[in-house]
């Protein structure tokens, strides 16, 4: 075998092997796309799970599993929530209300809570109170 021959052949094995290796990489990152993806929906389901069991402990009932819908990206010129809407939220419409009062005062503002529906005891209690 001539040394041009050589040349021409180790040319040719050269170009196999980075079309394989180019064909490797793009099945790598298709397979880093959907274990991504994969993960990104199975944190979905652990959300949901755990919102389902709560709800269900705390006696508010099973909810659907139905799919949830994608989220929205809020605009830019949208306001992002107050310190005071976040507070409320996370400490107390979805941690069993223990800012609530006994008889549905907001311990964090002093007023009505307008975030969660008073309990039947709360409405008895403000109905008692009224009465007096």
């Amino acid at each position: 075998m001539s040394s041009s021959e050589l040349l021409a052949e180790h040319g040719a094995l050269l170009r196999h092997w980075a079309g394989v290796q180019a064909r490797v990489s793009r099945q790598m990152g298709d397979q880093q796309q959907r274990c991504a993806a994969l993960e990104t929906e199975l944190m979905q389901w652990r959300a949901r799970w755990i919102v389902a069991t709560t709800q269900m402990l705390w006696g508010l009932g099973w909810p659907s599993l139905a799919p949830v819908p994608s989220r929205v990206v809020r605009q830019v010129d949208e306001a992002p929530p107050s310190a005071t809407d976040v507070l409320c939220q996370t400490g107390c419409a979805s941690h069993a209300h223990p800012w609530r009062g006994d008889e549905g005062q907001c311990r964090l503002t002093g007023s009505d809570c307008t975030r969660v529906p008073p309990t039947a005891q709360e409405r008895s209690a403000r109905v008692a109170a009224v009465g007096d």
